[in-house]
């Protein structure tokens, strides 16, 4: 790709254009300047000029400027003077070529049109087109784009209802097991993700019916078998410090580091074995001299800790599989039933019909449409995103124009 100095007076407009603009370098104006020339000089009309930016603030910002630009160019078309000299000089170059009589009507028609620009966030654009192509795109006459409260409260009620009828019929004893590894907050939040095109990676596919009373027995033994192990290394290191109480509380009064917080230590096994699982990884040797044995006693506990984490975690992992399936099956129903759409669900729809099923009749409308393209804020979009402009605009007639600054890329 051949790589020019920009300039917005100066720069061909056709073909598909990549323009790096950082913040505070004059973008917007260029922008506008770019849709004044497009009308000036290739006679498109002002609502077929597409522009896409990341925010309502810069839409109202581009809004502005293009509305600005426009007025002012006819007004230096009828002979007013103006302060901004490229707009005047384009209006100049395009008398010239085109005579003032055209150049007039091109932008009085222009502002009797200026409440139909196109000019839009990338999820309003997207709603736009599901609304006017809703055949195309198979969407249900009539949807609505759901606001961050409506979604709370859909996945909210998905959630619960999930819990109600898979969670509190779990035996006690494995709910008990589950505890901080699964709540409500994770699994809405984790729905959330999926929802907004995140995929989840899951190392262990649940099987069906694994949530069967029967299934639910064997994993209760099986954690318990595990447990017991565990069981077994404290009491034999609870049995050690007893019957070493004396010798032990000699040696950590005797030493130095020991004696600030072992004495203590020494009545609170708990504690006791907690810390000396955390400084053996330390290699603090006078802990080795006075527990030694009593930390090999430990070690024995390291395995079945392992593999009690592994099964919990396979379990836990497969139960997080299975919830947000049926959560986010839940979800989909809510909406579908409510003509509900998301701000990601436009885009995933749009993707589908454009990218995904190649609709010919739909891309063809819209380059009707649409015959020229600005994507502002270009470093903000996601493979989808942009995924739908190319495949919608790369192509000619269309003129598109990426614009934005890949150092602040977010994607």
């Amino acid at each position: 790709m051949e790589v020019k100095h920009f300039d917005a007076g100066q720069v061909l407009l056709q073909g598909s254009n990549l323009i790096e603009a950082s913040a505070g370098t004059g973008k917007t104006y260029s922008i506008a300047i770019l849709a004044l020339r497009l009308v000036l000089e290739k006679n498109i009309p002002i609502q077929e000029i597409l522009m896409v930016t990341f925010t309502k603030a810069a839409v109202a910002e581009l809004e502005t400027r293009v509305r600005l630009f426009v007025r002012l160019a006819h007004m230096a078309s009828v002979g007013q003077k103006i302060e901004d000299e490229k707009i005047n000089d384009l209006v100049l170059e395009s008398t010239a070529r085109f005579g003032k009589p055209e150049v007039e009507r091109r932008l009085r028609t222009a502002i009797l049109f200026l409440d139909e620009t196109s000019i839009n966030t990338i999820h309003g654009f997207c709603q736009k087109t599901l609304n006017e192509f809703a055949f195309e795109t198979n969407q249900i006459f009539g949807s609505g784009a759901t606001s961050e409260v409506e979604l709370n409260e859909v996945l909210e009620a998905a959630v619960n209802q999930f819990w109600r009828k898979e969670i509190t019929r779990l035996e006690s004893k494995l709910l008990g097991f589950l505890e901080e590894g699964f709540k409500r907050d994770d699994l809405k939040q984790f729905a959330r993700n999926i929802l907004g095109g995140q995929i989840m990676v899951q190392p262990e596919k649940y099987e069906e019916g694994f949530l069967e009373l029967e299934k639910q027995k064997e994993i209760i033994a099986s954690i318990e078998a595990i447990q017991e192990k565990i069981d077994e290394v404290m009491q034999s290191a609870a049995a050690y410090v007893e019957s070493h109480y004396d010798d032990l509380m000699a040696q950590v009064l005797a030493n130095t580091h020991a004696k600030k917080e072992f004495p203590e230590l020494l009545d609170n096994l708990d504690d006791l074995f907690i810390e000396l699982v955390k400084l053996k990884v330390r290699e603090k040797k006078y802990i080795q001299t006075i527990f030694g044995e009593l930390i090999e006693i430990l070690d024995q506990a390291e395995e079945p800790k392992e593999e009690l984490k592994m099964a919990l975690d396979m379990f836990t992992n497969k139960l997080h599989q299975f919830a947000l399936e049926k959560i986010i099956e839940e979800v989909k129903q809510i909406k579908e039933r409510n003509s509900f759409l998301t701000f990601d669900d436009m885009i995933q729809k749009l993707h589908e019909a454009v990218v995904v099923r190649n609709h010919v009749a739909l891309r063809d409308a819209l380059r009707i449409k649409y015959k020229a393209v600005f994507i502002d804020e270009f470093q903000d979009t996601d493979k989808m995103q942009y995924e739908i402009f190319s495949h919608l605009f790369s192509e000619a007639p269309s003129v598109l124009f990426f614009i934005g600054d890949p150092k602040q890329s977010i994607y």
